[in-house]
Order: C-alpha cells, then structure tokens, then sequence
C-alpha cells in the first residue's frame, strides 16, 4: 500500500442537477480492496490520509468482544450493534443505550460525547451507544472511568492497537485525533480504511480473539440494522435490502464505508466536500461497479438515495447522479 498523501487528485464521484443545469460536481475518492490486502478497485488518491471518524466504531468496540469478562458486562447482540452505530436517537435506541449503562453500572452523566443542542441528556447523542460500550469495558476490566476518552487511558491504547494491527500501520505514522464526540480517532490511508472494512466482512487469517471479534460486530450489524443507524437512513437500509449481505457504516464530513459478506469486500469512499449523502451515494457507485449488488438491490437503494432532488415544499427541482467511472 502507498503511503498517505494529502488530498490530491481526487476524481468526480457525483453531480448534481438543478433543473437542466449542472448545479454541483463532488469530487473525492474510492477504494475497495478484499481481506488478504489485494486492491480491487480504485478511483482518485488510494492513499488519502482520512479521520476513520465513525467508520471506526465496529473496530472501537473490539476490546469488550475480545476480552474474557464476566458474564454480567457481556453485551447483548442487539447492544453490541449500537455500539458499532451512529443512532439517530429513536426509542429503541435510547432504551439500548440506557440498558448498556445499567449493565456497566454507569449514568448519562458518564458519557463523555455531550449533548446535542436542545437536549438535556448526552444519551441522546448519536455517539452514545459507542460511548457506553465503552463505559462497560472499563467497568468489566476494573479500569477508571473517568478519563476514558484520554488517549492514554488503558482503553483508548487498546483500540489503537488492536487497528494498527488490523491495518498494519506502525503507530508513529498515524495521526491520533479527536472525534466530534472526543473520542480519539486515528487518520489512515483510505486505502487502509478499506481494508478494515474487508477484515471486517471476512476475517480470515487473523489471529482467533480478534477474528471472533469482528465475526460478532458485523453479525450483531446484520442483525439489527436499526440499531447500526435508524428508520429509512443510508446504514440500515443497505443492510435490510441486501439481507445483511452488505454492512454500511458512514462518518462524519464525507467517508462511507462498506463490508461485502460473500467476497470479503471492503469498501472506503471519501467525498472531498463533508457531504455524507454524496459518499453514501458513490459507495452504492462502486458496489453496482464491482457488480456486488443486483440489480434489483441497487435499483431499490438508488430510488431512495440516488432520488430526484426536491425543495422545501416537495417539488422535483432536480437529480443526482454518478459521475466518471462510476456511471
């Protein structure tokens, strides 16, 4: 794999239309590369040095699966599938996260993500679920809770060794950052964030703890993709119309990530302006190229997230569709 580079040569991935009249073009990058680390696709700078941002959270939640902990802090399927996501706050969701912090005897108080504005609780932070997660590996291990967001803390040092391993980077070459929830976040080459997201869909070859480990993140995702992100958004339905075939998990400012089961596929899109719709759309892009959706599953995901632009009071002023070699 190249070493990372600043964001150059990035290729168009999505124009959009005002009417008649070309109105946008977003430029970024792609990548897939299957789980022995083999390139199977790539469109602008592979090597795109990237925040993971929520696209690590199958991967933060690692420790709590790899760990012999007793029984009482083990996760639920269900709650080991919040962790991985980003929620959008429904009632399900609120009442996983809270039965996350019952088990890691913790409060909302506790989380270290914030509220969002007008919220009074940081529970209902989209963040929240990782959070407890995390929360309830420091409870299990005996480790303090306060503190856990600190890079140094015993949990943060963990997560970063268990991602440099998976995507064999040494840790003087990646930026450690931090998140919009301030959990630290590693940047790595995009080409590397793939490469998670194929570990991710076919775990071969690894060491058994963390094989099994990601085995019981991406089969907790397949199994409750409401959980992963919530009603009618890009995660859960990739997940619901492929029939788990394909995880999705998006982050913040314009990175869409992809796990193909069957072909242990992992993809990684990078959208230069921070538009996550974009990249959610350039990611189904390289899925229909690479012919890993069919076509009845990529026509009923482009009607909803390739669909016709409308305004405030639901006219079609406009399209959005896949540019260059995505077309």
């Amino acid at each position: 794999m190249a070493t990372a580079t600043p964001a150059v040569n990035a290729k168009p991935l999505v124009l959009s239309y005002r009417g008649p009249v070309l109105e946008n073009v977003f430029f970024g990058h792609a990548v897939a590369y299957d789980a022995h680390g083999r390139r199977l696709f790539s469109l602008g700078n592979s090597a795109r040095l990237t925040p993971v941002r929520s696209c690590l959270k199958p991967f933060q939640a690692l420790p709590i699966l790899m760990d012999e902990v007793p029984a009482h802090f083990r996760p639920e399927e269900r709650e080991l599938a919040i962790m991985c996501g980003s929620h959008a706050a429904e009632a399900e969701h609120l009442a996983t996260v809270r039965a996350i912090l019952s088990r890691a005897g913790a409060g909302e108080g506790e989380l270290g993500c914030g509220a969002p504005p007008g919220k009074g609780s940081r529970i209902y932070h989209n963040c929240s679920g990782k959070h407890s997660g995390m929360l309830l590996w420091c409870a299990a291990r005996g480790f303090p809770k306060q503190g856990y967001l600190d890079p140094q803390h015993p949990l943060q040092e963990r997560i970063l060794s268990e991602v440099l391993k998976l995507s064999r980077s040494v840790r003087p070459e990646v930026p450690v950052l931090v998140d919009g929830c301030g959990a630290p976040v590693p940047a790595l080459p995009l080409e590397k964030i793939a490469w998670l997201y194929a570990q991710l869909a076919k775990p071969t070859g690894l060491p058994g703890a963390l094989a099994a480990g990601l085995t019981k993140a991406a089969a907790a995702m397949r199994a409750h993709p409401v959980l992963v992100s919530g009603t009618g958004l890009f995660d859960t339905r990739v997940n619901q119309v492929t029939g788990g075939q394909v995880i999705a998990k998006c982050g913040a400012d314009g990175l869409a990530c992809l796990a193909h089961r069957d072909s242990g596929t992992g993809i990684a899109v990078k959208s230069e302006a921070p538009d996550i719709p974009m990249a959610q759309a350039a990611a189904l892009g390289v899925l229909k190229r690479l012919s890993l959706l069919s076509a009845a599953h990529y026509e009923t995901l482009a009607a909803e997230f390739l669909a016709p632009r409308r305004n405030s009071i639901g006219q079609d002023v406009g399209r959005v569709q896949l540019a260059g070699e995505l077309a």
